[in-house]
């Protein structure tokens, strides 16, 4: 059975399937006495479409009555299937004005999309064939996102209708820029999409367009979620869980030892690239080495930012080498 009832009784999750390395997407729904709602939508994809209208009828939902659909950021396994949510119901389809940005970006002109890609790739160091790679796997992304909703933009701090209760739009850039959550502070939940995670790490990474400084982002964003009073994390993928503080903490050590190693890797002067293949190795799938290179160069500004590291054009490729701070 696709759905699962999630605590409280009013929030169900639906388990849909993927075509990427990680095998599901959670998205949730909340039902309330007039209407009911949408966390995130998963790939427009038949089998996707058809888990969507069994839970409807388990549950004995009606789509005329689906009041909101919350995109909580860009990625195809989020977004992809919004638009047929919203044909399908009429409901507006909310997303941050940073993450419609991102929309545009990724899921609009594919021809200036892929050239700036490949000059990015290119002058980080990677080989032109694993580009061409590359550029095969975001153009089949492309086909589990459509059709394009019509979206309505939040912005951060906005009070919305959960269900029967009242939730807040919480922006946390770092995953992707537009990313946010939504807090209850009536139940102390989250819906984290992909802010945070049980077990695995979320990727942080840099692409063409986006903000210079992602991990710097996330770690403000790891800040600001710490501070609220949260028992019940439902995230995008993976099992709810709790134990925020020691969740947040385990993450920052993570990207603190990342940080410390990549450091080390990039100080005799190293194009980022090949940092990535000293850090996650040779053994990966394209969509593997496409996530990998995007987190490796979030480090690595993240670094320069800092002066641990600087960087310098040489023959067009951009190399990271010792900064002032590598030894403070």
């Amino acid at each position: 059975m696709p759905v699962k009832s999630i605590l409280p009784p009013d929030i169900f999750r639906i388990h849909l399937p993927l075509i990427f390395a990680l095998d599901h997407v959670n998205c949730y729904l909340i039902i309330g006495e007039q209407g009911w709602e949408v966390v995130d939508a998963g790939l427009s994809t038949s089998e996707s479409c058809r888990y969507w209208n069994r839970a409807v009828r388990e549950l004995g939902l009606n789509w005329q009555q689906l009041r909101g659909i919350y995109i909580t950021h860009y990625h195809p396994d989020h977004y992809g299937a919004a638009g047929w949510l919203q044909n399908q119901s009429g409901a507006p389809v909310y997303m941050l004005s940073a993450g419609l940005k991102e929309v545009e970006i990724a899921w609009g002109n594919y021809e200036v999309l892929f050239s700036e890609y490949s000059s990015f790739c290119r002058r980080h160091g990677m080989p032109d064939r694993l580009i061409e790679e590359l550029l095969a796997n975001v153009e089949r992304a492309a086909y589990t996102v459509y059709p394009q909703p019509q979206v309505t933009t939040l912005e951060d701090g906005h009070e919305v209708r959960l269900g029967d209760r009242l939730g807040q739009v919480l922006w946390t850039p770092g995953h992707a820029d537009g990313h946010y959550c939504l807090y209850s502070s009536q139940d102390k939940l989250l819906f984290s999409g992909d802010h945070l995670l049980p077990s695995i790490t979320s990727n942080i990474s840099l692409w063409p367009g986006s903000q210079p400084n992602p991990l710097l982002n996330y770690f403000s964003s790891l800040k600001k979620i710490s501070t609220l009073n949260i028992d019940l994390i439902l995230p995008a993928h993976g099992d709810t869980f709790g134990d925020l503080a020691g969740r947040v903490e385990m993450l920052y050590l993570h990207h603190r030892e990342r940080l410390k190693f990549m450091a080390k890797l990039a100080a005799p002067g190293v194009d980022a690239y090949n940092i990535c293949r000293k850090v996650f190795g040779w053994n990966l799938t394209v969509q593997e080495i496409q996530f990998a290179f995007s987190e490796t160069l979030a480090h690595l500004v993240y670094l320069e930012q800092e002066q641990v590291l600087e960087s310098v054009s040489d023959q067009g490729v951009i190399l990271f080498r010792r900064g002032p701070n590598l030894d403070g």
